[in-house]
């Protein structure tokens, strides 16, 4: 098939900082959720829901139409992105990335032509089927005549039109299409819809091998769009996926359905005797259906929805009863951690014993849900005041204390939990559930492992946080942000060894965002990527002209995240810049923390040993305040340990501090490596750790951080 390209272009906000993505989407014909419309666009549910996130993250969408079966196989290939719309299963699970968060939950319809009546699945036999092409549906319905002995002859086919194309003509007498499908103008006449429906299942995005922060950046969007009732999704859902309403029947229309409803019922009583085992069959299909509808499919707990409509009746039981409820968000800590130090599938038996314990320890009126990903919410009634729940969740939190094991591995959780009491803390659902959201986030930005009741400042921060977010993003687009350099010195000569890129953002409104807060939202919202990048391109500039100029500026140190890491293309980004403005890799430094490292070391290895064969070095900053294994830091290509400023700041009267940094200095010599101190602020330091053989000092005795031009300066005077 000759594949058509469509363009997307998004220039919005979400690419306001110029480092868009192109993306790959592939397209086919399955309205109303995915199709090419009569003017050659991606119209549809998904093409609008990808839209959004698309926004949001900087994407530029281009479409590729394809047959369904071509679709797959390009995506399992590489050469598409990602595949919208496709049913998960645990064999396409082999062949391709699925988001974690379900998009909706689907199932299958039969259709048969007009004057070849079908009622069951028993009057198939013989019956010629319409298919779609390696699609999910056309392996269940195979299994499912088979287990009743129907043969059936099937027709495969690429798109859903061609199907009913056939149908119309008389090629096949049924075709077996998605719910949400909306047969074409042309053969509505000859379709008939029947109650026969196949293959309960949760409809996902899909993504090609090696996707994962695709994947993540998708999932943590559709998670957000899906909280909110207001959103994108659930309007995108009404316009294209929910039936319009019919116009009223006239009466004697009415009464002529009456009476072939009965003759139906009666027809199906004498048929009753033959097919009473295989209507229990359809039977179960259809609770499992409502099941899927109304709960999550992983720990089978009630879902957003069944959550949403039980905050409303409480609210309604409350005006006749005055009994008051409590809203709790309940949101792991660190759960992602879990995912990538072991495997996904560690993290659904880590979902599901958080369900299980949640509704073992709850009493009959009360309600837990999951909300999707690592999070769950709790209806507590009855709750009349803060010193009740706190009793409440304290005995949740108790329950937690106890590890449980994985592979017997002990495993051992932590919670962040948001709590809001009706009506005190809101008089509406949404306002309740997100005032609840609100005291869950300050939870986790005091430390975590915690609970906070909603309070109305809370609201205030949020917004001031949510404006800060949005100026960041500003910053980054327009470049209102600064680079620092501070010098590094040889410990024994004093000479000038290089020095350490330190980012800088000087906003007028924020002028109280310190560094370290700075980073920490540029990961929190997706932001780290174009921030690195921009901190990366400026650094080796600044390299480069210092080195054209002939000041010569020895090692520079760059900060990275271990998120950048997880970009497969960061390595070519970075070999691409070196080349382009003639820097030498010897001449970088890449710092990262301990504890970046530790979360999923086995990858972290991989990827720097490929930045090591380009000759740049690698440092582990704030060495000793994570939990590094030997093992693991020998694997490690490091060049150099940097011993962290808390260490540093006693010495060198703290006994304790003193004996850690002696060790830092002879683990790193008995490995090869170099040492840096850095925060080093007085001369009984400095003396302390050149006594000890430290290589390198850095800190406010020599220089505070610098702009380029006073870098710039003060390596004119060392030359």
């Amino acid at each position: 098939m000759q594949l058509r390209l469509f363009f997307l272009p998004l220039a919005l906000m979400g690419a306001l900082w110029g480092a868009s993505l192109d993306l790959r989407v592939g397209i086919y014909q399955n309205a109303p959720k995915i199709f090419i419309d009569d003017k050659g666009q991606p119209s549809g549910f998904f093409p609008e829901l990808l839209l959004a996130i698309a926004q949001q993250e900087g994407w530029v969408l281009h479409y590729i139409p394809c047959a369904w079966d071509e679709c797959l196989r390009l995506l399992e290939a590489g050469e598409l992105d990602i595949m919208p719309d496709v049913a998960h299963t645990p064999e396409r699970q082999k062949h391709f990335l699925f988001g974690h968060e379900a998009v909706f939950s689907s199932w299958s319809v039969l259709y048969h032509r007009r004057n070849v009546p079908i009622e069951s699945l028993l009057e198939l036999q013989r019956r010629r089927i319409a298919v779609m092409r390696q699609s999910v549906q056309s392996e269940a319905i195979k299994r499912e005549l088979n287990s009743f002995g129907v043969k059936a002859e099937y027709v495969e086919v690429a798109h859903f039109d061609d199907a009913f194309a056939q149908l119309s003509m008389g090629s096949v007498d049924c075709v077996l299409a998605n719910r949400f499908y909306t047969v074409p103008k042309p053969y509505v006449d000859d379709a008939v819809r029947t109650n026969i429906m196949i293959q309960p299942a949760t409809i996902r995005l899909a993504f090609a091998p090696g996707r994962q922060v695709l994947l993540e950046r998708s999932d943590f969007w559709l998670k957000h769009l899906k909280a909110d009732n207001a959103s994108i999704f659930y309007s995108a859902y009404k316009r294209w996926l929910e039936p319009e309403p019919s116009a009223q029947l006239p009466m004697w229309i009415f009464w002529i359905l009456v009476a072939l409803l009965l003759l139906s019922a009666l027809m199906a009583l004498l048929f009753r005797r033959i097919a009473l085992n295989r209507r229990v069959a359809l039977a179960g299909a259809l609770e499992e259906v409502e099941r899927l509808i109304h709960h999550d499919d992983l720990t089978d707990l009630p879902n957003r929805f069944i959550f949403m409509d039980h905050i409303r009746q409480a609210i309604n039981t409350y005006r006749h009863t005055q009994r008051s409820f409590a809203v709790v968000i309940f949101n792991l800590d660190n759960f992602r951690e879990i995912n990538e130090a072991m495997s996904h599938a560690a993290g659904d038996v880590t979902l599901r014993h958080v369900a299980d314990t949640l509704r073992s320890i709850l009493r009959q009126e009360d309600m837990v849900a999951r909300f999707g990903g690592d999070e769950f919410a709790l209806v507590l009634s009855g709750a009349t005041s803060e010193m009740g729940l706190l009793r409440i969740m304290k005995e949740v939190s108790a329950t937690f204390q106890t590890p449980f094991l994985i592979d017997r591995q002990p495993i051992y959780l932590t919670f962040s939990a948001g709590i809001a009491l009706f009506p005190v803390h809101g008089e509406e659902m949404q306002s309740l559930l997100n005032n609840a959201i609100s005291a869950m986030k300050k939870a986790k930005s005091e430390g975590k492992n915690s609970f906070v009741f909603f309070s109305p400042q809370m609201q205030d921060q949020l917004s001031e946080r949510l404006l800060v977010v949005t100026r960041l993003r500003e910053a980054i687009a327009v470049g209102g942000l600064t680079l620092y350099y501070q010098p590094k010195y040889e410990a024994q000569n004093g000479t000038l060894q290089g020095c350490e890129v330190l980012l800088r953002w000087f906003d007028e409104r924020f002028a109280h965002v310190s560094p370290q807060e700075t980073v920490t939202l540029a990961e929190e919202h997706g932001l780290i990527i174009p921030l690195g990048d921009f901190v990366l391109e400026q650094a080796l500039k600044q390299q480069a002209q210092w080195e054209v100029e002939g000041l010569h500026p020895g090692m520079i140190s760059i900060n990275i995240s271990a998120l950048q890491l997880k970009e497969t293309a960061f390595v070519e980004r970075l070999e691409g810049l070196l080349t382009r403005l003639g820097v030498k890799g010897s001449q970088v430094e890449l710092e990262l923390t301990e504890s970046q490292l530790m979360k999923n070391p086995a990858a972290a290895i991989e990827m720097l040993k490929r930045i090591h064969a380009l000759g740049v070095g690698i440092a582990i900053d704030d060495f000793g305040t994570g939990y590094s294994s030997l093992s693991y830091l020998r694997a490690l290509p490091i060049t150099t340990l940097k011993i962290d400023r808390s260490f540093v700041s006693e010495l060198p009267d703290d006994t304790q501090h003193a004996n850690i940094a002696r060790a830092v200095v002879a683990l790193a010599k008995s490995m090869g490596l170099q040492t840096v101190a850095e925060g080093v602020e007085t001369e009984a330091q400095a003396h302390f750790l050149r006594e000890h053989g430290c290589d390198y000092l850095q800190g406010y005795l020599y220089a505070k951080p610098m702009s380029a031009e006073a870098m710039r300066i003060l390596l004119e005077v060392h030359m």
